[in-house]
């Protein structure tokens, strides 16, 4: 049985999508991931669990997962399996930048435009340090 093929990861502000096609071969079971944000896994039980996902073999897969802070460089092995064994696994590694709401891997000025964006408008609630002072009225001399 080989690997899983195709992937690829998308971020989004709190998370990050993991897409995959899982391999053709008749005995394929499922697929594992984990992952870790100081080295590559060193093997199937080595970093964070996220999923143990069962599925038939050829389909096509993905996977929404919170990412683990900021600023960190996080490796995902996706390993396909048939029962206790694993092929070996297709390594992603996503870099996470806080701030950085259009996935380019800085923060500039587009990304700064979504915030000012965001804090805009009708309806938005801020808190009390971002009001600013209020004029005093005086009363008529």
């Amino acid at each position: 049985m080989g690997p899983v093929t195709g992937v690829t990861a998308q971020r989004f502000a709190n998370t990050i999508q993991l897409n995959w096609t899982n391999p053709t071969a008749a005995d394929f079971m499922g697929t594992t991931v984990r992952f870790k944000t100081t080295s590559y896994p060193t093997g199937p039980t080595d970093g964070t669990f996220l999923v143990d996902k069962s599925n038939a073999p050829g389909t096509a897969e993905h996977l929404f997962t919170h990412w683990p802070g900021q600023g960190k460089r996080i490796t995902m092995p996706v390993r396909s399996r048939r029962s206790f064994h694993c092929a070996p696994p297709a390594l992603i590694t996503v870099l996470v930048v806080p701030g950085d709401f259009d996935n380019d891997a800085d923060v500039d000025q587009s990304d700064f435009g979504h915030l000012q964006n965001c804090m805009s408008g009708d309806g938005v609630a801020y808190i009390a340090a971002c009001e600013g002072r209020r004029p005093r009225h005086r009363r008529g001399r």
